[in-house]
Formats: structure tokens, C-alpha cells, sequence
């Protein structure tokens, strides 16, 4: 898979399934899961709600955590939005006044056959987003896939609120 361009709209989602649940998860929720910022330093300040995940970011479906089945409605309104199979499926928070340095995902043979899709839940004007040299803000329930194969990508909270995006692997089942 190539895609020109560094970011792909996929139109909008009703994300009041997350925020319902999301607003329930406590400290200890979010500080339960580590993996994802001890492998990769880059991701050192985010903290991450895991729902479909493999830590080897192999091209097979991911493992459900044990927060799978209380975002489980709005897993299945994604998939039916973009006629998908989710591959892995995280809830990360970038806090306020945080960044996370502009690096290269690893993870390149999944990323050539599967696609990386934001789905923004919390977020702020001044939360920008880079692919290469383009830069954006990811407005709240805006599908937005990111081309990050092989290309420099990071973001930057410049606001006073966490930022907290779902971010999606998945591929087209209607071209399986």
C-alpha cells in the first residue's frame, strides 16, 4: 500500500460511544499498560488504553484487552464506517504541554498492508500533528489515515488539555 498523500479524510464518526466510557476510565486505567511507551522512547509521554493490540505489530489481528468489550459499540461503528477489519486499535492521551519528537515507526511490514487511521476524541486547536512537512489539527471524530510509512511524524500539544485520540490499524475487508 502507497498513499500520496499524508493525510486522507474518511469523513466523520459519532464518537459519544468513547466519550461515554472514556470519562469513566480512572488514573489507574490509564497507568495499567506501559508497553507501548517503554519500547518506543518517542511515546514516553503518552499513556495508552489498549483495546486491540499485538506488541510485535504483526500483519494478523491484535489480542482484545480487557477494555475491549466496554468500547466494543464503538469499535464495531468504526469498522462498519470504513467496511474494515481492525487490526489494532489503542486509546493513547498526549497531556497538556507534551510532544511526541518526530521519529519513524518500526513496525514497516504491517504499515505496507495495512492503514493508519486517527480518530481524534479529545482534542484542541493547538494540538498540531506532522507527516514530513505538512502539519495539521485532527478535529474531534474526523477519520484522518496518516501516511507514516517510512515518513518522519509526530505531534505537538500546545494546549492546556490531554489530547486523546483512538489510532486505528485496519485494511478494507471488501478487498480481502
Amino acid at each position: 500500500m502507497k498513499l500520496e498523500e499524508n493525510f486522507v479524510r474518511y469523513g466523520n464518526i459519532d464518537i459519544s460511544p468513547f466519550l461515554n466510557i472514556l470519562y469513566k476510565l480512572t488514573e489507574k486505567d490509564w497507568d495499567r499498560y506501559t508497553f507501548r511507551q517503554d519500547e518506543h522512547p518517542y511515546h514516553a509521554a503518552t499513556k495508552t488504553i489498549p483495546l486491540v493490540y499485538d506488541k510485535e505489530f504483526g500483519v494478523e489481528r491484535g489480542e482484545e484487552s480487557s477494555f475491549y468489550s466496554l468500547f466494543e459499540e464503538g469499535i464495531k461503528a468504526v469498522e462498519d464506517k470504513l467496511e474494515a477489519e481492525i487490526i489494532r486499535f489503542v486509546i493513547v492521551n498526549l497531556p497538556a504541554g507534551a510532544k511526541i519528537e518526530k521519529h519513524y515507526d518500526k513496525a514497516k511490514d504491517s504499515f505496507h498492508i495495512h492503514k493508519r487511521l486517527h480518530l481524534p476524541l479529545i482534542t484542541d486547536p493547538n494540538v498540531k500533528f506532522s507527516v514530513g512537512d505538512e502539519t495539521i489539527w485532527m478535529k474531534p471524530g474526523e477519520l484522518i489515515e496518516i501516511n507514516n510509512n517510512g515518513q518522519l511524524h509526530g505531534v505537538e500539544n500546545n494546549s492546556n488539555i490531554d489530547r486523546i485520540h483512538c489510532i486505528i490499524d485496519w485494511h478494507d475487508r471488501t478487498k480481502s
